[in-house]
């Protein structure tokens, strides 16, 4: 809890259909707590995983649902906020194959404003290119094997920026647990966990 600033915490799940916020940021997919945790864990009595920069301080910024789905909208407008509030680093562990304005300007928004943006590129195995991962501006990260090899579901393709470990990532999980989870998402946070301690 140490990394987690609770005050900026947001939701903005189902914004495009209501039009307003909530506060009830919990994690009820566990993606979101697995990828903070490789960013910023630290052991509680000596028991648990360290994250890559435990000094670092999260905003948790929800648009996602429990199934992992989530509206452009929604997702544009949980970019907006991030850059409004502080973030110097935005972990996008997300994506469309639909490129839209709405995301695309968002995007733009926070580079403007000096936010550096880390994507995963998507499980797909393909060459299409996945949003916001292929935006200009944006660090796309891909996943590779602990033998550096490409692992199968990584997506690839010329927006492609780092590949760094995606699969068998032990990090953190709701409800006090911790578990291994594989995936691009899991190589853009250790991308982002590395980019914060150069900051």
């Amino acid at each position: 809890n140490h990394a987690i600033d609770i005050s900026k915490g947001i939701s903005f799940l189902g914004y495009s259909k209501t039009n307003s916020t909530s506060t009830d940021i919990t994690d009820g997919h566990g993606h979101g707590t697995h990828l903070s945790g490789i960013i910023a864990a630290m052991p509680v009595n000596n028991t648990g995983i360290w994250g890559i920069n435990p000094q670092t301080i999260i905003i948790p910024v929800k648009f996602i649902d429990a199934a992992g789905k989530g509206t452009q909208l929604d997702a544009a407008m949980a970019v907006r906020y991030a850059a409004d509030h502080g973030a110097k680093i935005i972990n996008c562990s997300w994506g469309y194959f639909k490129k839209t304005s709405i995301l695309e300007d968002a995007i733009q928004y926070a580079l403007k404003k000096g936010t550096i943006i880390v994507s995963a590129m998507g499980n797909n195995n393909t060459l299409i290119p996945d949003y916001p991962a292929a935006f200009d501006g944006v660090i796309a990260v891909g996943s590779i094997t602990q033998n550096g090899h490409p692992t199968h579901y990584s997506n690839y393709g010329p927006h492609l920026d780092f590949m760094t470990f995606g699969s068998d990532i032990y990090s953190t999980l709701p409800n006090h647990k911790y578990g291994t989870l594989y995936g691009t998402s899991q190589s853009a946070a250790i991308v982002s966990g590395v980019i914060s301690r150069l900051l």
